[in-house]
């Protein structure tokens, strides 16, 4: 651990001793605190600009009967733990699924990612025209301490980084991400050039198969996997795990945000939904302001299978109603040989989620990291079970 890494632990952990002994914390009190540093360096028309913040806050978890109750404020000094707790006692709880422990106890945990500092101006430029040329873009770099505790014991320190990188095109927007500058792979937000064919060759194009590129398998892949229930059929390419652990995972890591260990889970095998990524381990906050989540931190999918680059081509996914059959809106192509033919355009695609983990045929290269967490190349899905149409 570097000097700036061991100075933010020993200050996260001074911080985070204040604000327990303020609210009298005991083992139905949990206190959870992040400080976050950053800088945003965006390139328009030649044009650098630069922005740095920091924002900290608190949230505190009140343990009551069969509910937590839930409270946040700006802010890491004693005053902020004390309004965090004054909220949560004042708002309604949530049930806490079949009575699990809603944090761990009595552990003292740590994972530093070492170096802990931000990149420099003069290297996120750098990186930043050699990537995205003349496109508009911009770079967003974090470094993030976390420090998590209850009355009971439970001390866990976390300081993490992670590096955004988006090329705006229009209204569409590439990204890239990773954990380290030098870990970012511009690779990451490309996809397949335009090929011109005449127009009579579209009706040669089957629609047979719907491929996702990674952008629209992180959009859509992981509602997919908290929606479908254990034991249910799927096909061959829905070979998938979750790996927090994963050293390049940028929101992983050995424990979740509750203070579980947080191992690798066997999501499906290519013949059946195996797990689904809830529970102690998978507990993850998106911001300090909310309550931790269960989801997939880093959703990996393995390569399985071909595809011979013919049928319907989405670079852009979201999930436009929910319900026993979902409608989801692609932002797609007709291809051949894994290239569009002609303009991207909306296509809307029916059927339960079911149908689209037990039609998966393949995941085939290159493979990019999304900033949804998922960790995909191209999923291919039999167009048989769903039904497809241009809007």
């Amino acid at each position: 651990m570097n000097t700036r890494g061991a100075q933010s632990v020993t200050h996260a952990r001074e911080s985070l001793e204040r604000a327990l002994a303020a609210v009298h914390a005991d083992a139905r009190c949990e206190v959870f605190q992040r400080c976050t540093r950053r800088v945003s360096l965006e390139i328009e028309q030649g044009r650098v600009r630069v922005r740095q913040g920091v924002e900290e806050g608190t949230a505190v978890r009140l343990h009551a009967g069969e509910a937590l109750h839930f409270g946040a404020a700006s802010g890491v000094g004693i005053e902020a733990a004390r309004e965090a707790v004054a909220r949560a006692s004042a708002l309604p709880g949530a049930r806490l699924p079949d009575r699990e422990p809603p944090w761990a106890c009595g552990v003292d945990l740590l994972d530093v990612e070492d170096p802990s500092e931000l990149p420099t101006r003069e290297a996120m430029e750098q990186w930043l025209r050699q990537a995205a040329g003349t496109a508009r873009a911009c770079l967003d770099a974090a470094v993030g301490v976390e420090a998590l505790g209850t009355g009971d014991g439970l001390r866990a320190c976390r300081v993490r980084g992670t590096i955004w990188a988006r090329r705006l095109e229009g209204t569409r927007v590439r990204s890239a991400v990773a954990r380290r500058l030098e870990r970012l792979d511009p690779e990451d937000w490309e996809e397949p050039a335009l090929i011109e064919r005449p127009e009579a060759t579209f009706d040669r194009v089957p629609l047979d198969d719907i491929a996702l590129l990674p952008a629209a398998v992180g959009a859509l892949v992981p509602a997919l996997v908290a929606a479908v229930p254990v034991g249910r059929p799927a096909g061959p390419g829905w070979v998938c795990d979750d790996a927090p652990g994963e050293p390049d995972a940028p929101g992983g890591g050995v424990f979740d945000d509750t203070g579980f260990p947080a191992g690798q889970l066997a999501l499906a095998d290519g013949c059946r939904v195996l797990a689904l990524p809830r529970g102690p381990g998978r507990r993850r906050r998106h911001s300090f302001r909310e309550p931790p989540v269960e989801r997939a931190v880093n959703l990996r999918f393995l390569r399985r299978g071909t595809w011979h680059g013919s049928g319907l081509l989405a670079r852009a996914a979201r999930i436009h109603a929910a319900g026993a059959d979902w409608s989801v809106v692609l932002d797609a192509a007709l291809a051949r040989e894994g290239h569009p033919l002609s303009p991207w355009r909306p296509w809307v695609v029916h059927g339960p989620p079911e149908a689209w983990v037990a039609s998966c045929e393949a995941m085939v290269r290159p493979i990019q990291r999304t900033p949804e967490g998922v960790r995909s190349g191209t999923l291919v899905f039999g167009g048989q079970s769903l039904r497809a149409s241009s809007l």
